[in-house]
């Protein structure tokens, strides 16, 4: 849910127990988070619109009512899909000229880039520095060995980032670059 449906490339998410009694401290969050947004965004992002954002399940009936209640409207849904990895999965082709590869630390800046463009329209999303995406790389949760990324093959047989139709955008170094999986 969104205030205004923009974003400014703040995040918060004021999070309570779905169950229990009501004693507002969904509310009194969400009261701070909005209080606080204020002065930050002034300081961090002085040039661009404020917008919060906050997110719930949709049956979380108190929480769809608070957020409705400070102003706050549905905009975009997210769905869980679940596969039953007890079977065998399908063996899938790359597409005629890319190429899969395993990532490696070598591959880092490069998939950094080509994670910022795919994400440069998705609704929320903001780049990652390198100091963040060094931060990403070293947690515990990453798992290199489930990270690919696709390379489209040169008639030499090099590979590149995969590209799209999209033409090139000289601010954009990775601009045609598509393609991170696992990460």
């Amino acid at each position: 849910m969104t205030s205004d449906g923009n974003s400014s490339g703040g995040r918060s998410s004021p999070r309570t127990r779905e169950t229990g009694p009501q004693r507002g401290l969904g509310g009194q969050l969400l009261s701070w988070a909005e209080t606080a947004a204020v002065p930050l965004h002034r300081e961090r992002y002085p040039d661009r619109p404020l917008s919060l954002s906050g997110f719930c399940l949709s049956h979380n009936a108190a929480a769809v009512a608070l957020y409705a209640a400070r102003g706050y409207h549905p905009v975009h849904w997210f769905h869980a899909m679940v596969r039953d990895l007890t079977t065998v999965l399908p063996e899938v082709p790359a597409p005629p000229g890319v190429q899969i590869t395993a990532f490696t630390p070598g591959q880092s800046e490069t998939a950094r880039l080509i994670r910022n463009e795919a994400f440069t329209d998705h609704r929320g999303s903001t780049e990652i520095s390198a100091e963040g995406w060094a931060h990403y790389m070293a947690a515990s949760a990453f798992r290199p060995a489930f990270s690919f990324l696709a390379y489209a093959s040169d008639e030499s047989g090099r590979g590149s980032p995969w590209t799209t139709p999209r033409s090139p955008s000289p601010s954009r170094c990775c601009r045609n670059s598509a393609a991170v999986t696992g990460l």
